[in-house]
């Protein structure tokens, strides 16, 4: 049986939590609440617009080919406004064309399946709907800002202990594990369990239980 999903209220309330362990990884790493801008800043707003806001509030059900363009194209643009490729070694640049190329590339995907969607033309059909998969796979926001993350830890952050701690105990913690998105889920199924009357949807909880003087059949449900 599918895992239902968690209702946009306990999303909303999971968010302001993650918001909250970068905010205490920055305090860690730097002293503040809010890192400074630039290369120190860019995991932080990275993850905080992209992965957490797209995950939790704007995609978390399901990718389509247009989110996907719209998560490969800001995620490119920040990676080429965070490049100072003069000043980098060898290392750096080969990861940042790495993590820039995977953008294009899940970019192009969710492209394609769009423009050839509708086409009457089963190879091109066929070449639609395998791009659309691999777009919905390789798109997430976990996924296309998981590699930015890890592209910035790698640049900017590598010199730096106690920032690459923090920064990746943060990231592993909000865009890996996700052990309160976890809690909440186990949460749900132990209640499954122990209530079994008990039924959990999108929008709430409803108690449901046998109403007196009847058969186990008539149920009651309060909201």
């Amino acid at each position: 049986m599918r895992e239902p999903t968690l209702p946009q209220k306990t999303r909303f309330v999971l968010l302001l939590f993650e918001v909250g362990i970068l905010c205490l990884a920055s305090s860690f790493a730097f002293g503040r609440i809010f890192p400074p801008d630039g290369e120190k800043g860019f995991w932080f707003y990275t993850v905080l617009l992209g992965l957490i806001l797209g995950s939790r509030l704007d995609t978390p059900f399901y990718v389509k080919p247009a989110d996907v363009i719209l998560y490969a194209a800001p995620a490119a643009v920040a990676l080429m406004l965070g490049c100072t490729w003069d000043k980098w070694d060898a290392g750096i640049r080969v990861a940042f064309v790495i993590a820039l190329t995977f953008c294009v590339i899940v970019g192009v995907l969710g492209a394609v399946a769009i423009l050839a969607k509708d086409t009457k033309q089963d190879w091109l059909k066929r070449i639609s709907n395998a791009a659309r998969v691999l777009a919905e796979a390789l798109g997430a926001p976990r996924v296309i800002f998981t590699v930015v993350i890890v592209f910035a830890l790698y640049a900017f952050h590598s010199q730096k202990p106690v920032e690459l701690a923090a920064i990746a105990s943060a990231w592993i913690l909000t865009a890996v594990l996700s052990p309160l998105e976890s809690f909440v889920r186990i949460r749900r199924r132990l209640i499954r369990i122990f209530k079994p009357n008990t039924i959990i949807d999108s929008d709430g909880e409803v108690a449901c239980q046998p109403k007196r003087g009847t058969t186990n059949s008539a149920i009651v449900c309060h909201r």
